[in-house]
């Protein structure tokens, strides 16, 4: 996304009530416009690298943040680990001053407050510093603690997980059903729960608007003849947004992928009749090391599809099936779409490989299921 596609909600104690007004507003519009046919599986937290990206993403934010905190310089940033779950990312920096944590998804970029001293679990140096409407704790760890759990209450529902920790800091994720309400910690199996003070509210938020779609090169022509081609146009949400992913055609039938930095949707054509384009097929809950599949995509002249979502930094993608058959498949912006023999079930698919754009071995193993 651009530098001038980025808007900025800043979260201070004194505007906290108005602002949230203003967002549940602006979230109900979303999610009214973007609602996906069937979201995918949430899956378990994972450890992933801390590339150059998300680190970037994160300093920008911070940027944005200038005239009303002040956040390290860039140089002093060191990243401790990363955590992803099936919506969010959050990144645990040290600094020269103290550490600070970021979430990264889709919609935005979360930093921690870089000045408010943290609110520590009685008796302890335990502090969560950052606590988002996504379903991530992340803080501080008292030394002598190991094996930390923490439990949080979201309307109604209480989830219970292990945190990640590394360097006296810890990231904990869990997909909850709204609002973390209280939260509580244990220092070990078997030890008392500790009530875990939530911190103020995160200081800055970066919204992100959706850059322009690929309109130019020859992927993006084809895709946008479809888009064209669907009455009304105002069936296509987030018109300008898109980019195509996976592309298959049997004689002048063809599917497009079609995909922004919120998701994924499909275009359709049958010849020269009006296109058909679907609503957001998934809003990117997907496996961070996974390919996911995706439900509800349609049949092209009577064949299935199999079409889904990859982590990024795959070049291809190798499918195995159940007979021992492969194919290999080309990606598109983190897609890929294939066109299955006729008949009412595609073959059943064994496994997936992933490999890197120099041909490393990222993933072996069976897709996740959107």
């Amino acid at each position: 996304m651009s530098e001038g596609d980025r808007r900025i909600r800043v979260w201070l104690p004194a505007a906290a009530a108005v602002v949230a007004l203003a967002v549940s507003g602006t979230f109900a519009l979303t999610q009214t416009s973007r609602q996906p046919q069937q979201y995918a599986e949430a899956t378990a937290p994972v450890r992933i690298p801390v590339n150059d990206s998300l680190v970037d993403q994160c300093w920008t934010a911070a940027q944005k943040l200038r005239g009303t905190v002040e956040y390290p310089d860039r140089a002093q940033w060191r990243p401790v680990f990363a955590v992803a779950g099936s919506r969010t990312t959050v990144i645990a920096f040290r600094t020269g001053s103290r550490p600070l944590f970021c979430e990264t998804n889709y919609f935005s970029v979360t930093l921690s407050d870089p000045v408010s001293e943290p609110g520590y679990a009685y008796g302890s140096r335990t502090a969560a510093m950052l606590v988002t409407e996504d379903g991530a704790v992340a803080g501080v760890l008292d030394p002598a603690w190991a094996n930390t759990t923490i439990s949080v209450t979201s309307d109604g529902d209480r989830t219970s997980r292990r945190a990640e920790t590394q360097d006296g800091l810890f990231i904990w994720l869990a997909s909850l059903p709204g609002s973390i309400t209280s939260m509580s910690v244990r220092r070990a199996p078997g030890d008392p729960e500790m009530p875990l003070p939530k911190p103020k509210n995160s200081y800055g938020t970066v919204e992100s608007n959706l850059d322009s779609g690929d309109h130019s090169t020859t992927d993006g022509v084809q895709l946008y003849r479809c888009i064209n081609a669907v009455e009304p146009q105002s069936a296509v949400p987030d018109q300008s947004s898109w980019s195509m992913g996976g592309h298959v055609q049997s004689g002048a039938d063809q599917l497009f992928l079609a995909t922004n930095s919120l998701g994924v949707s499909v275009c359709t054509q049958k010849g020269n009749e009006p296109a058909q384009f679907l609503p957001y097929v998934s809003t990117r809950t997907w496996s961070p090391v996974k390919p996911t599949l995706l439900s509800g995509i349609p049949a092209v002249a009577g064949r299935p599809v199999v079409a889904g979502l990859l982590p990024p930094s795959v070049g291809k993608m190798r499918i195995t099936f159940a007979d021992k058959t492969t194919m290999d498949i080309k990606t598109y912006h983190n897609t890929f779409a294939v066109l299955m023999p006729p008949g009412p079930k595609p073959p059943a698919i064994a496994s997936c490989t992933l490999f890197s754009i120099d041909g490393a071995i990222l993933y072996n193993g069976p897709a996740a299921t959107g």
